[in-house]
């Protein structure tokens, strides 16, 4: 099969890697520079089952011809892309962003075959044709505006490194990803700690139970025991994992802050649920941002 991914980055990665191993693959990246090094020397994972592997293509250009699109570009990247993707005729698009924020987006592409996905791997990418898999987990795939997922067993590359999972019910698989990435993604980037410290340092750990408790009202899930495990157990497993928002802080870059607490703030308006905790939390995150814009250090 012919599957563009668009986004070259730690997940655009990740997925060209392991579907080059079945499929032509070609990567659509942000540089030019990008797409010169990947035709070069391919995509190298680095984790418990290193490999190298090429790609059939790697371009900046924006032409997008495959019948299967992986949009893994960061949520305050997609709008452009999305007026691109209107303009194209009916295909498969799959989208696998953080938080819920580009829902509203997707429904100007009513012309095309939707699916959602979720991912669950730890990925850090380290150069533009190189990344290391920290930490093996699944990816889920849900109907959005599909007739059908049968392309997804077509796409699946069958690998223990790589797992592939298919729900029907879009929101409750979204929400539980969201509602982890709510707590540990600024909460670590505001401590700038590794994701374990949430669970192991005791006065983290009473923050985070009390921002679960305002993300989890909002979102309206069931078995809140449940959900509270989930994130605990993910701040354990990744124990020393920085996650993406802390090191988007560190590196100076603009934050999914908006995408994922911006879209709890705006569902608890809706609601009229008071959220101190996660409006204390995003204000925060956007204070830092505006210090990284205006080239001011942080403090």
């Amino acid at each position: 099969m012919n599957i563009g991914v668009i986004g070259g980055g730690a997940i655009g990665l990740l997925f060209s890697a392991f579907l080059s191993k079945k499929h032509d693959v070609t990567i659509y990246t942000r540089t030019k520079e990008q797409a010169i090094m990947l035709q070069k020397k391919g995509i190298i994972v680095e984790g418990p089952s290193p490999f190298q592997i090429h790609v059939n293509k790697a371009t900046s250009d924006r032409d997008y011809q495959e019948e299967i699109l992986i949009i893994s570009v960061k949520q305050y990247q997609l709008f452009p892309i999305i007026q691109l993707l209107k303009n194209l005729s009916g295909r498969t698009l799959i989208f696998v962003q953080n938080g819920m924020a580009h829902i509203e987006l997707l429904k100007d592409l009513s012309m095309h075959n939707i699916i959602l996905g979720s991912v669950e791997h730890g990925v850090l990418k380290k150069d533009h044709y190189l990344i290391e898999h920290t930490g093996i987990g699944r990816t889920i795939f849900c109907r959005f505006h599909a007739n059908e997922l049968t392309i997804i067993n077509e796409l699946n590359p069958h690998d223990p490194s790589f797992i592939v999972d298919v729900f029907d019910d879009w929101y409750s698989v979204l929400a539980k990803k969201l509602l982890a990435n709510a707590i540990i993604n600024p909460l670590t980037a505001l401590y700038r700690v590794q994701n374990g410290e949430l669970v192991f340092n005791p006065f983290f750990h009473r923050i985070a139970k009390k921002l679960f408790q305002e993300v989890w009202q909002v979102l309206e899930l069931k078995n809140k025991s449940e959900h509270w495990d989930y994130v605990q157990n993910i701040c354990k497993s990744t124990a020393k994992n920085r996650s993406s928002m802390l090191k988007d802080i560190e590196n100076g870059q603009m934050t999914e802050i908006d995408a994922i607490l911006g879209y709890i703030i705006a569902e608890a308006k809706k609601k009229h649920l008071s959220i101190p905790h996660v409006q204390f939390l995003f204000d925060s995150i956007k204070g830092i941002e505006n210090q990284s814009e205006k080239g001011r250090p942080s403090q």
